[in-house]
């Protein structure tokens, strides 16, 4: 499992080279330029509004107070109280690029003078440094404050390395986990602020309550790099950032249904607080309406909130949640000011940490925290993500799958398409070999997570979180499920309501055995990467099963030809004749040009797509002689082979549209030639022949069967054939999908423009002769 000291450069920067390369200057991040675009990728009414102005935190290098006729460089800091521009000749070497001079702007009002610090040198890192500015972001706030709870956690995502003070040249770096590996992002350190006419520049971004300590700040920035600009942070789950801060797994539940909630709760909620699990709550139930409206409780609507403890008192359970802006607390029951501390000793409340200010945080009791919190969310961490001082806690084992949905070939929908595509969709099979230790019911816990890849970093292309969900089935001994499975046989779980979260997570217990689980999107052909996976407590396994490159031979025997009486031939034959259009002369043999079999196909099919081209094909390969026309015998033997096609293409188009999916073809095929074609493959068959929307006509249907017909209908002399074969075959002597393919194709194109000089082969099929055919053919291929 990746681990952040394994991160992968974001960008292709790597932290140590820009540091080396920038000694003796200040480095300016091309990636993130400190332009409007790393704000706001829209037209934001913001950047009409504000005048905005990207600063570094102040420097107070070792100077003289020499004046200055200006210079080509500004560096820029901003602190409250900002009281004169001085020029100064900066004596710090990392000051002066090559003797130039520099205009500093910088700060002497004296209730911050100092260096900037990136974490105060005497109280470390703090949830109280954690203070909103203009970004939408409370959600990343909420997960920022519980990180600067957990020392372990902080420094794999806040490089221990970063600083005001060693070898300063204005380079920080931040480490997040993004789907299944870790990402080193490196950034400047200038800072976005609001400037006005009137009083001090205000912060556009995160702060710390203490105006020297900017690590709140710059890891902010790094997020919305990460992302592509400030404004893709805007609206989120705390849970989103906690899984980018840890690379945990998500559980999430809804209080909205007492009756849903599991009846421990509070047990599985201590549990995941012993266990080293982040935490979150949001959304407040009734109230005013509106984003972050304040209630007269103190809460605030449509806000996130991070949950830092639990503790009882007095025998009531007690739950402690911090509001990201540092003010603004909760004024019930527990509250800091609340009659009810009144009765607790002075070394409860100390122990507790309950101070009588406005700093954000507070207590309330558990049954007011499920009264009016929605949506509560946990934050499972991985084995590598706990600390030594996590040894004795339970740890979970965990498999990571990645996987895509795929248009007209593994975006298969929910199962409301199971009759069609469902099956079509990814399918992973776990495998969980033991009972959870002490379960007495004697079964296994199975945390399932979907996650839906690099969404929020295409808010500027307009794309947002698709509707996920996933299934889970009994294996039964098979590798992958097809469309008669899913439709007969009811998931053992699910993960409920397809929601637009990036993740879903869901907590199942089972019986030990083997599992399938289909991951997809709420509608057919939506395209999208995901990350799946699977934590337990006991060791498990869990795998993508890939579709079989190659083509596989169904043992399905094709069923007997139906034995017809002589009334029922003699009126087959009759009506052959009425299509044919007999003139009457006794010596003329009947037979049927395209024309006629147009004319037959729309009295029976009704199908529009089955066009005069399509039935020249149809005639030109059953007609023996080459007269344009088939007689009897072949229109005997093409209805037999075509009528069957056509009722196959009928019973396989399950939503009765008249075309079928790329997903109904497979089946259709299956049917046809007794063939399994792997999905990827039958893609690339169907290509030419879909329309716009992704489905095959009744024609185009007929015109793909005929191909396959006519190929697999090729006679070879074996010594030929292992020429042929040679160049294709793997080790173990079998040719893969894609090597098949190039050869079907090429034998298609060669039947197509040489068939007039194939030869039957007394069966049925067409033999390709020993002279110019079969040497053109090698050609091809050697």
């Amino acid at each position: 499992m990746a681990t952040p000291e394994e991160a992968v450069p974001f960008k292709g920067q790597v932290y140590a080279e820009i540091k080396d390369e920038n000694q003796g200057g200040l480095w300016e991040d091309p990636e993130f330029p400190a332009e409007n675009q790393s704000l706001y990728f829209s037209n934001h009414e913001n950047l009409q509004r504000y005048n905005f102005k990207w600063m570094r935190p102040g420097i107070t290098p070792d100077f003289d107070n020499e004046a200055l006729n200006g210079s080509p460089y500004e560096h820029g800091f901003f602190a409250r109280g900002v009281k004169e521009t001085i020029y100064i000749r900066a004596h710090r070497p990392s000051l002066n690029r090559g003797g130039e001079r520099y205009r500093l702007l910088t700060n002497f009002d004296p209730e911050i003078v100092g260096n900037p610090e990136y974490i105060d040198a005497s109280e470390g890192a703090s949830r109280f440094d954690v203070c909103q500015g203009c970004v939408g972001d409370c959600w990343m706030l909420a997960a920022t404050a519980t990180l600067a709870q957990k020392p372990f956690l902080f420094k794999r995502v806040c490089c221990e390395d970063n600083s005001y003070s060693d070898d300063y040249c204005g380079v920080f770096h931040f480490r997040f986990w993004q789907y299944g590996e870790w990402v080193d992002v490196v950034i400047d350190d200038r800072i976005p602020m609001v400037v006005f006419d009137w009083g001090d520049p205000q912060y556009f971004s995160l702060h710390s309550n203490d105006k020297n300590e900017f690590w709140s700040a710059l890891l902010e920035k790094a997020y919305a790099k990460l992302h592509g600009s400030y404004e893709s942070l805007e609206g989120g789950h705390t849970s989103d950032a906690l899984v980018d801060f840890t690379g945990g797994m998500t559980e999430r539940y809804d209080t909205t249904d007492p009756e849903k909630l599991p009846p421990d709760l509070h047990k599985i909620l201590m549990k995941a607080f012993e266990r080293g699990s982040t935490m979150g709550c949001s959304g407040i139930k009734g109230g005013s309406a509106g984003l972050e409206a304040i209630q007269d409780n103190g809460l605030v609507q449509q806000h996130a909130y991070s949950i830092t403890g639990f503790a009882e008192v007095e025998g009531t359970q007690l739950v402690r949640i911090r509001n990201p802006w540092g003010k603004t607390e909760w004024k019930g029951p527990w509250g800091d000011q609340s009659d009810e501390w009144s009765a607790v000793d002075e070394g409860t409340k100390e122990e507790l940490g309950i101070v009588n200010r406005d700093d954000g945080e507070f207590w309330m009791s558990y049954e007011d925290f499920l009264t009016y919190w929605k949506n509560i969310e946990i934050c499972n961490l991985t084995p590598e993500a706990m600390g030594d001082e996590d040894e004795e806690k339970l740890k979970w084992n965990v498999n990571n799958m990645v996987g895509r949905w795929i248009k007209n070939e593994s975006a298969g929908g929910c199962a409301n398409f199971r009759q069609s595509s469902f099956a079509a969709n990814p399918q992973f099979k776990v495998n969980l070999t033991d009972a959870d230790d002490g379960d007495d019911d004697n079964m296994a816990s199975c945390l399932i997570s979907l996650m839906q890849k690099d969404r929020r970093k295409q808010k500027h292309l307009g794309k947002t979180n698709l509707f996920l969900g996933f299934y889970m089935y009994e294996a039964n001994g098979r590798s992958k499920l097809k469309r008669r499975d899913v439709m007969t046989e009811a998931p053992v779980a699910s993960s409920g309501s397809y929601i637009n979260y990036r993740e879903r997570s869901s907590h199942f217990k089972v019986n030990p055995g083997e599992y399938i689980v289909l991951p997809s999107t709420f509608n057919p052909n939506e395209e999208g990467e995901f990350i799946l996976r699977v934590f337990t407590e006991k060791e498990a396994s869990a795998e993508e099963q890939q579709d079989d490159d190659k083509i596989v031979k169904q043992d399905k025997p094709k069923p007997p030809k139906e034995e017809w009486s002589d009334e029922k031939k003699d009126k087959f034959k009759a009506f052959f004749e009425m299509v044919a259009g007999l003139s009457g002369d006794e010596e003329e043999v009947p037979a049927i040009d395209p024309f006629e079999l147009k004319s037959l196909f729309d009295c029976i099919f009704k199908d529009p797509s089955l066009t005069i081209d399509l039935c020249k094909d149809v005639i030109q390969m059953f007609d023996a002689d080459g007269s344009g026309k088939i007689e009897y015998e072949e229109f005997d033997d093409m209805w037999d082979t075509v009528e069957p096609w056509l009722s196959a293409f009928k019973n396989s188009d399950y939503d009765k549209s008249g075309k079928l999916s790329v997903y109904e073809l497979q089946e259709a095929l299956e049917e046809i030639v007794g063939f399994y074609i792997p999905k990827r493959l039958l893609t690339k068959l169907a290509f030419r022949y879909v329309d716009e929307d992704g489905h095959i006509s009744g024609g185009n249907f007929l015109r793909i069967a005929m191909r396959l017909h006519g190929l697999w209908s090729f006679t070879i002399p074996k010594k030929l054939l292992c020429q042929l074969a040679r160049r294709y075959v793997d080790e173990e002597g079998c040719i893969s999908g894609g090597d098949f393919l190039r050869i079907a194709i090429r034998l298609t194109s060669l039947w197509n423009q040489q068939s007039g000089d194939a030869e039957d082969d007394g069966a049925g099929g067409f033999a390709l002769n020993m002279g110019g055919q079969i040497g053109g053919l090698l050609g091809m291929f050697m």
